[in-house]
């Protein structure tokens, strides 16, 4: 049975960053030649959005991207006094996250339980209040903001 979770084996990226007020500029460019794009906030410290924010930019590619897209990214940069920094070209290596996840899973608190998964062997574990789980698909890591609300 096939992994309806795998990527293809030729999935590319190309991403930079740059400041939140600056993202609208690229978007129009970004859905005419990728396949998908997403940005995420790489340094904010609250909820709150501010235009100095710097922000990560992806656009992901079924098969290597042309060569001229860096170009014109840069070119759309210069035409519009953005600064932007690195500009990265990167073949996607398949993965499975979950195991990665599962692999990984820091143990953590919300309120007066602890939180961890079942191969987790610390001190913290004799808490009366510990939440073993497996982080997977159904369930998660227990991270979520709606998961924490669920358990406070």
């Amino acid at each position: 049975m096939n992994n309806i979770f795998a990527q293809s084996e030729n999935s590319w990226k190309i991403s930079f960053q740059l400041q939140y007020k600056d993202i609208a500029i690229f978007e129009c460019f970004l859905l005419l030649v990728a396949d998908a794009y997403a940005s995420s906030s790489i340094n904010s410290n609250d909820i709150a959005i501010k235009n100095d924010d710097i922000w990560l930019i992806e656009a992901f590619f079924e098969g290597e991207p042309r060569q001229d897209i860096e170009t014109h990214i840069e070119r759309i940069a210069a035409d519009n006094n953005i600064a932007i920094t690195r500009l990265l070209r990167s073949k996607i290596i398949d993965r499975d996250w979950v195991a990665e996840v599962q692999k990984n899973f820091p143990p953590f608190s919300v309120g007066r339980f602890f939180i961890c998964n079942n191969r987790y062997n610390g001190s913290e574990i004799s808490q009366i209040n510990t939440i073993k789980i497996d982080p997977n698909r159904a369930f998660g890591t227990g991270e979520h903001q709606t998961t924490k609300a669920c358990i406070l």
